[in-house]
């Protein structure tokens, strides 16, 4: 997986010659979409340019904050192995025609996103909305923090699990995130109820 080049803003025409740089020497690639990081976004035209002009191309992780782009993308492009980012707008993204998600957050919290994913392969929108509503904490954990990874290092300590301290610059997450982690626990400690009916 590999970014656009960062920090130089290098455009689409640099982005064509970093992936093809990396199709010569075969390997395939999945592109990270990802302007937030980046400085800049590849469009869904630019990103199906890249796919035709650059051999290896073996997917698209798009993390625009604009999910049309993902269904564009979905709908136009020649790449089929599209992915979403962001855990916030998993169960959307499946149905604009994301194949999955690299989520940080299912990396210590598999069950609803496993939940999501069979719901939505078994046509079962309703429990698919009810457990994507029941990440509403997650949510709200992301926006007090100002991102994902101070709340997830928190809710992997909560879990017992080792996720150690954020790096600077990042802070830790403050004392108020643990309340609404801990009522995404509630819920998510009983996987009979995310996976029931699915």
């Amino acid at each position: 997986m590999s970014l656009p080049p960062y920090f130089v803003k290098a455009g689409f025409e640099g982005a064509l010659r970093h992936f093809r740089a990396i199709a010569e020497v075969g390997v395939p690639v999945f592109v990270y979409n990802c302007p937030n990081r980046v400085g800049y976004g590849l469009s869904p035209e630019e990103l199906d340019r890249i796919a035709d002009q650059a051999l290896e191309v073996a997917g698209v992780k798009q993390a625009s904050p604009d999910l049309s782009e993902l269904a564009a993308l979905a709908s136009t492009c020649r790449i089929s192995n599209l992915i979403g980012d962001a855990e916030t707008v998993f169960w959307p993204a499946l149905f604009v025609g994301a194949r999955g998600s690299t989520a940080t957050a299912d990396a210590v919290l598999p069950a609803p996103f496993a939940a999501m994913s069979e719901a939505f392969e078994a046509g079962d929108t309703s429990r698919g909305q009810r457990v994507y509503a029941s990440l509403e904490p997650l949510r709200r954990a992301y926006r007090l923090v100002g991102g994902q990874a101070p709340a997830i290092k928190r809710l992997a300590s909560l879990l017992g699990l080792p996720g150690g301290r954020v790096r600077p610059p990042l802070v830790e997450a403050p004392s108020a995130v643990d309340q609404m982690l801990r009522s995404l626990l509630e819920v998510s400690s009983h996987p009979g109820e995310l996976h029931a009916g699915v």
